[in-house]
């Protein structure tokens, strides 16, 4: 995909009224009372976001935050990747307002919870679907 396409679904262009322009390959629409037109990237930037992808022999990049930001500002696309560990203490009692949904709903959360799925049951049901048939009772 090159970088001047969009994808858009027919929701989205039928609820804000897109209008698509074909010789200036850009879409325009009216949001909340401004004039929004979209533009594809001019032909410097889209250069400058291919450039050459330098990785690190053991594949794994870390950098400083200042380093970050200094990439952050030569590049047009940047993507960060931001990990942390994860602890399964809880930390103390559940607010207040979580406690009184448990309290109301008590009948639908049990005390203890299984740490794994539950076993695959045979399907009780099923439909079975005709190529090439239509579905009945669309909204159109």
């Amino acid at each position: 995909m090159d970088v001047e396409h969009i994808i858009l679904g027919r929701p989205w262009l039928y609820d804000l009224d897109v209008t698509l322009h074909g010789r200036s390959n850009s879409c325009s629409f009216v949001f909340e009372g401004k004039k929004i037109k979209l533009t594809p990237l001019q032909p410097k930037l889209v250069e400058m976001s291919k450039k050459k992808e330098v990785t690190a022999k053991n594949g794994l990049n870390i950098i400083s935050p200042n380093a970050f930001e200094s990439v952050a500002n030569q590049e047009s696309v940047v993507f960060a990747l931001v990990a942390r560990e994860v602890t399964l203490q809880i930390n103390g009692e559940p607010p207040k307002e979580v406690k009184s949904m448990f309290n109301e709903f008590q009948d639908i959360f049990p005390e203890d919870l299984p740490d794994h799925l539950l076993p695959m049951r045979d399907i009780q049901h099923a439909i079975d679907f005709v190529p090439g048939a239509t579905l009945p009772n669309l909204p159109h």
